[in-house]
């Protein structure tokens, strides 16, 4: 097999926002850059609850992709649209930010991947392409496990149970996706179950058989082998499309 070729990267470790006290013990945000990458550079926003990126940021970067990582806290915010509208609103903060300060950054070839990838795509058509990571989605079909929990007294009947629990639903805008979709799930995958991934797709093929969605599904030696050539080759894919649009 030949071997990739290296391509040098940096990383800097992203700023603050103006006005914004860092927060102590909080996972920092970090740019990759590759030493000498195209200009303009796609960029992929990788949104992680504290797992390691590191290794997906040194592929992403020897392919020629800039990389921000960006830290946001999933348990609680993915059962609540406020708080994850309130992330969305610092994410593109920090994004409109970071492109004004990198000029080598595409603004048109910015893609989004991690838990939040579905709410987002679902709020805003900035971003060329996604990635969702597991995650909750539908709280009406998994709760009471241990990722769904509880959440608060429901009323005096089933009904008003699960429409209170709808309302926490990621799929409750789903009708406003327009951005291809990769939905990765894992076998192996313990706090979410496979039915969670699978609602995501079927809702976006439901609603708008149009947007380009599909779901990869790999067992734990699977994805070691194979896993980042999925993401890789699902990237490359939209940036030829947006060079075709030139």
């Amino acid at each position: 097999m030949r071997a990739e070729p290296h391509i040098p990267y940096v990383i800097t470790q992203a700023f603050p926002l103006p006005q914004e006290e860092p927060v102590t013990g909080a996972v920092p945000d970090r740019l990759w850059l590759p030493v000498q990458p195209s200009w303009p550079c796609p960029l992929v926003v990788r949104i992680t609850a504290g797992e390691d990126t590191a290794q997906e940021a040194r592929r992403l970067t020897n392919e020629g992709f800039a990389v921000y990582t960006w830290y946001a806290e999933q348990k609680n915010a993915e059962q609540d649209p406020a708080a994850c509208a309130v992330l969305q609103t610092e994410l593109e903060q920090r994004l409109d930010t970071l492109l004004q300060k990198y000029p080598v950054l595409d603004a048109r070839r910015v893609f989004v991947d991690g838990w939040l990838a579905a709410y987002l795509i679902f709020h805003t058509q900035r971003f060329r392409a996604a990635i969702q990571r597991p995650a909750l989605i539908n709280p009406t079909t998994a709760y009471g496990n241990c990722a769904a929990g509880w959440r608060k007294p429901f009323g005096n009947s089933l009904e008003e149970m699960l429409l209170s629990l709808a309302e926490h639903s990621v799929l409750t805008d789903v009708d406003a996706c327009k951005t291809p979709c990769l939905i990765l799930c894992r076998e192996d995958e313990m706090r979410y179950s496979r039915e969670q991934s699978e609602q995501l797709y079927a809702a976006i093929k439901d609603r708008d058989p149009d947007v380009t969605c599909r779901m990869a599904v790999f067992t734990a030696r699977q994805w070691e082998r194979h896993g980042m050539q999925e993401v890789v080759d699902w990237w490359k894919r939209f940036v030829r499309e947006a060079e075709h649009e030139k």
